[in-house]
């Protein structure tokens, strides 16, 4: 069953998300050295927001409205999940490929530099929202 979320929930969890980001100290990692993008992911997806959530979950609730950006090796694990044939492996790399895209989104609202920007961001995800569920 399709998982439906408003307008007002994908805004408040999108804020939310960029307030965690905004507020941690990244300064408490100077000397850490992330393995690959998904120990960096895993890092992230943990921090626990204001409202009790952590971005893991919250990226969840709103995986439907994250717009996902094809990078290197998010295609590279798109392929190879089309082209594999056990359903097991398939869904492996197909979760994997999600988990990539979701790493590539919490970089870019890493990366915002002005409200325009988000104000985009935010129409993008309210675009997708408004298309998978009507």
């Amino acid at each position: 069953m399709e998982k439906r979320i408003s307008h007002d929930k994908l805004c408040h969890y999108l804020t939310c998300i960029k307030n965690t980001l905004n507020d941690f100290d990244f300064s408490s990692l100077e000397n850490v050295v992330f393995f690959d993008s998904h120990s960096f992911y895993c890092y992230l997806a943990g921090l626990p927001c204001k409202n009790n959530n952590t971005i893991e979950a919250m990226l969840e609730e709103i995986e439907d409205c994250i717009p996902f950006a094809l990078t290197h090796d998010s295609f590279s694990l798109f392929l190879e999940a089309y082209e594999e044939e056990q359903s097991e492996k398939m869904e492996a790399l197909r979760k994997g490929f999600i988990e990539s895209c979701k790493v590539d989104f919490l970089l870019l609202m890493l990366h915002m530099e002005d409200a325009s920007q988000w104000e985009h961001l935010v129409d993008t995800c309210e675009n997708l929202r408004q298309k998978n569920y009507c």
